[in-house]
C-alpha cells in the first residue's frame, strides 16, 4: 500500500527519490518516509500557526535555532539537553514537514535532507477516479 495516499498533507520528496525511501509507513494519516538515518513526515493542520514566531517560542523553551531552508523558516534543533533526537520543524502552507534522527546523526544530515526536498510540488500518483493524489510514486 502507498501510504502517502492515506495522507492529508501534500507530501514533498527529494526529486527522484523513490530509490532513496529505505522505508514508509503511515501513523494515522500521516505519511513517515525514511531516508537512511533521517525520518520525513507530513502533517496537516497547520494554517493557524504563527511563523517564525512559533519557532523563536521553540527555541526559548527547547534550545536550538531558527534558520532558512530553501526560503522557508525552520526551527533546527541538535539533540541535547530535554530533546535526544534531531529535528528540524518547517511549515508551508498549512503543512508541517517534520525531520527527526537519533542524537548519534549529525543535524547537518537532516539539513541536507531538507534542503532537496522538491518544494515546488508535492509528489503526485493518479487515484482511482483519475484525480491525483500526494504519493511516493512519480
Amino acid at each position: 500500500m502507498d501510504v502517502a495516499r492515506l495522507s492529508d498533507a501534500p507530501v514533498y520528496l527529494p526529486g527522484d527519490s523513490t530509490d532513496a525511501v529505505t522505508d514508509a509507513w503511515s501513523c494515522g494519516r500521516t505519511p513517515v518516509f525514511m531516508f537512511g538515518d533521517v525520518q520525513l513526515s507530513f502533517e496537516s493542520g497547520y494554517g493557524r500557526v504563527t511563523v517564525p514566531g512559533k519557532y523563536h517560542a521553540l527555541v526559548r523553551d527547547y534550545g536550538g535555532s531558527v534558520q532558512t531552508i530553501q526560503g522557508i523558516s525552520a526551527y533546527v534543533y541538535p539533540a541535547g539537553g530535554p530533546k535526544l533526537d534531531d529535528e528540524i520543524l518547517m511549515i508551508k502552507g498549512e503543512t508541517a514537514i517534520r525531520l527527526l534522527a537519533r542524537g548519534d546523526v549529525p543535524v547537518d544530515h537532516l539539513t541536507e535532507v531538507a534542503q532537496q526536498l522538491d518544494l515546488r510540488a508535492p509528489v503526485t500518483i493518479a487515484a482511482p477516479g483519475g484525480g491525483q493524489r500526494p504519493s511516493i510514486g512519480r
